[in-house]
């Protein structure tokens, strides 16, 4: 068996305890890689968003710049055209109060004419109405006359008819009265002989006759 010195124990262990650190070294060098490779990627994530927000910020500060420029454009266009016709306006004033003032004269000369011709249209008017009255007036006047002749004249027949009717009637009722007494008689006469006949049982029972005069 070889014999193992010291020095070489030592060398060994050197050796061996180099070893061990170089491995260890390697070891934390790669994750430093790791850690560093993670840090650069969130960094150039972190980085898109925030150039991406930025983009969207200029995007909108850029349409916020059109919107109000376009409305001071329109804004000053509306005042313009207002201004210019504003003076156009004062410009025709003068023309339009005139041709107004020239209008209303006319009209006003129209309507006096027009009022004019109605008034006497009117009055020719009523003048006709008031004489178609009167002439229908007078015609009515003669019928109410003609009629109240026939209506006298109908009045004195009936009245004379119904003093026929009622001298009529008169004897009507006397001859009515007369057949009821007749009648009242002869029912009083019967009721006599059937008492008498109820009275008398034993004997014939005489005949009745009854006799009514015709009414007239």
């Amino acid at each position: 068996r070889p014999r193992v010195s010291h020095t070489d124990v030592r060398s060994q262990h050197g050796f061996l305890k180099r070893s061990s650190s170089v491995s260890s070294s390697s070891s934390d060098d790669i994750d430093g890689l790791l850690d560093s490779a993670r840090r650069k990627v969130k960094r150039s994530s972190d980085g898109e968003r925030a150039s991406a927000d930025f983009e969207r910020q200029r995007r909108q500060r850029d349409a916020d710049i059109s919107k109000r420029s376009e409305e001071e454009m329109q804004r000053r266009i509306e005042e313009a055209v207002a201004a210019r016709v504003a003076e156009e306006m004062e410009r025709r004033r003068e023309a339009m109060e005139t041709e107004v003032r020239r209008r209303v004269e006319e009209s006003r000369h129209n309507m006096e004419k027009q009022l004019l011709q109605e008034v006497e249209q009117r009055r020719a008017q009523m003048i006709a109405d008031q004489q178609k009255r009167e002439e229908e007036e007078r015609r009515r006047l003669q019928e109410l006359e003609q009629m109240l002749a026939e209506k006298s004249k109908q009045l004195e027949e009936a009245q004379r008819s119904l003093a026929e009717e009622r001298l009529a009637m008169v004897e009507e009722r006397r001859l009515i009265d007369e057949a009821r007494r007749q009648l009242e008689q002869e029912q009083e006469k019967k009721m006599r002989l059937d008492q008498q006949v109820i009275l008398n049982k034993g004997r014939v029972r005489p005949k009745l006759s009854f006799s009514l005069k015709p009414t007239v």
